[in-house]
This record gives C-alpha cells, structure tokens and sequence, in this order.
C-alpha cells in the first residue's frame, strides 16, 4: 500500500533543499527523501524517544 504525501516548500527559504531534491532523478526523489527521514531518525533524535511506545515524534523538544 502507498501513502501520498504533499509538501510545499518555500522557494526562498528552502532554496537548497529544492535544489538538490530537483537535481535527484525524478524515479529516486521518493527513496531520497526517504532516506534523509530515517537518516534524521537515526542521528538526530534521541535514542530514548525512539524506544517509546508511540509513533509520534514531538519536534519541539528535539528542535
């Protein structure tokens, strides 16, 4: 099963992302982003939180 996802990203703001997701080969992009989530997941939040029972994630704290 698939899940559509839309992001809109602001051209000024997030000028760098949208150039490297534009120069990803449209058949990669979805595994890019993909990739760069899990890397995030792996890396940057804390272990503790991974281990909890829910799914969610509150940005605000990590942030």
């Amino acid at each position: 099963m698939k899940v559509i996802v839309r992001i809109s990203l602001d051209t000024i703001k997030h000028k760098d992302v949208i150039d490297v997701i534009m120069a990803c080969p449209k058949p990669f992009r979805t595994e890019y982003i993909v990739e760069a989530i899990r890397y995030t997941r792996r890396n940057l939040i804390p272990q503790q939180q991974e281990n909890e029972d829910s799914k969610s994630v509150d940005f605000k704290k990590i942030w």
